[in-house]
This record gives structure tokens, sequence and C-alpha cells, in this order.
């Protein structure tokens, strides 16, 4: 995703996926995240937090917890929100 020849970063990616889960847009999100690991930007901690987040706020604890140990197989180490 690049906005006038700007490529987002991490942090900018991040934003609009917490953003979406907050509004309960978490599909939305989730092709957030998508195009961002299309851009080559690994997704961190704060990037599956906020997913997590977003699926527990639906009460789809299920997929926030299948989130979780999927950021622990890519590498990814939990932190205290998580």
């Amino acid at each position: 995703m690049k906005k006038q020849g700007i490529e987002l970063d991490v942090v900018t990616y991040n934003i609009l996926v917490d953003a979406h889960c907050r509004e309960g847009m978490v599909f939305e999100a989730i092709d957030t995240v998508d195009t961002m690991i299309k851009q080559v930007i690994e997704p961190n901690v704060v990037t599956y937090n906020a997913l997590i987040n977003g699926h527990c706020l639906q009460n789809r604890l299920d997929k926030a917890r299948k989130v979780f140990h999927l950021m622990i197989k890519k590498g990814c180490a939990p932190d205290i929100s998580s």
C-alpha cells in the first residue's frame, strides 16, 4: 500500500490494523496484515496484539487463541499484553 509514493512502515500498518480492530472490522484488519506481508513487512508483537484484541472484542476467543499461537509459531515473542 503506497500513499503518494511513500511506502508505509510497520508502525503505520499497526495503526491501521489496530484502528480496524477497535472498530470491529477484524476482516479488514486481516486484509491489511496480508497487504503488509506482501510488502515484505513482517507483523510484530503490536500487530498480533491488535488482532488478538480485535477477536476478543468480537467474542471470538478461539480465533484470538489461534492468532496467539500463530504469533509464537512465526517467532514473535508475546509480551504482557498478549
